[in-house]
């Protein structure tokens, strides 16, 4: 499975991100501007990792990160994408830190509790 190994070998994840990104930026520009054109007021982009992205977070107002705490989000991951433990730890340490997310965003959302 392609994403096991990208997961597993950081450094293919990262030329993996930076061969498709381009082709991911180019079909959400299209996308925001069929909306536009279509006159909707309210555009909800979910992109998990916007600040990775170095581009995309500036186009983007206000920005709201919903997180909870890496114990939950590993929980979740198994429970509903029937991934180990092991798999979602690995997810989770390639994105940007809760804590420098919660920082950078307009506003924080805490997803610790059920729904």
């Amino acid at each position: 499975m392609l994403s096991k190994y990208s997961f597993e070998h950081p450094v293919f994840l990262k030329e993996l991100g930076r061969g498709l990104g381009k082709y991911i930026l180019w079909e959400l520009v299209k996308q925001i501007f069929a909306q536009a054109s279509a006159k909707k007021k309210l555009i909800l982009i979910d992109a998990p990792t916007l600040y990775e992205s170095k581009f995309l977070q500036f186009a983007c107002f206000p920005v709201i990160v919903i997180g909870s705490e890496e114990g939950v989000q590993v929980q979740r991951m198994v429970k509903t994408r029937g991934l180990s433990e092991e798999e979602a730890r690995l997810r989770i340490k390639s994105q940007m830190p809760l804590s420098e997310k919660k920082r950078l965003a307009d506003i924080y959302v805490d997803n610790n509790s059920s729904p």
